[in-house]
């Protein structure tokens, strides 16, 4: 499965070997691959796609999707795979660092500094930061998104009324 963004380029990276299944096939003529692709609503894709080869039999098809949704690729070669490769593609509307954000945000990578407490010892805010690796956990490095987090608490009962959490 493929992930991508619309309107960002997409590629579909696959091998061509030959019958005896032995050898890395190079220096195709890229007119001989055809294609289809088909986006979320089953429509064949009419845009631009462009073949590379990568070298050592590695090829990839390069299309940009103009929409969201779960599109399906297949490309042909009439020797080498005849019925096609077939792969899915995941399009998301934005950056996919959200995912990784969301993961951040359930605890991984994560770390909260600057706390400041309330006379009672209720935490009524702090900074939230996220990282791109558990070495960077704590530092100034690899953050991918930095959040302020502020409680407030009933002064009578000192249970907390309010729990926001904004990205900066």
């Amino acid at each position: 499965m493929i992930l991508g963004t619309v309107y960002q380029p997409v590629y579909e990276d696959f091998i061509v070997i030959d019958s005896t299944s032995a050898n890395f096939v190079t220096d195709i003529p890229l007119s001989e691959f055809n294609y289809f692709i088909y986006d979320n609503n089953r429509n064949l894709y009419n845009g631009v796609v462009t073949f590379y080869e990568l070298g050592n039999g590695a090829y990839r098809c390069e299309f940009i999707p103009d929409d969201i949704g779960t599109w399906f690729i297949t490309v042909i070669h009439p020797k080498y795979f005849p019925t096609g490769k077939s792969n899915t593609a995941l399009i998301y509307t934005s950056d996919l660092n959200i995912l990784t954000r969301m993961v951040g945000l359930l605890q991984e990578n994560y770390s909260v500094d600057q706390t400041v407490y309330d006379a009672q010892g209720n935490l009524t805010s702090s900074r939230i930061r996220l990282y791109d690796s558990s070495l960077n956990v704590g530092t100034n490095n690899g953050v991918i998104a930095t959040y302020n987090m502020i409680a407030t608490y009933d002064n009578n009962t000192h249970q907390m009324t309010s729990y926001n959490v904004e990205k900066v």
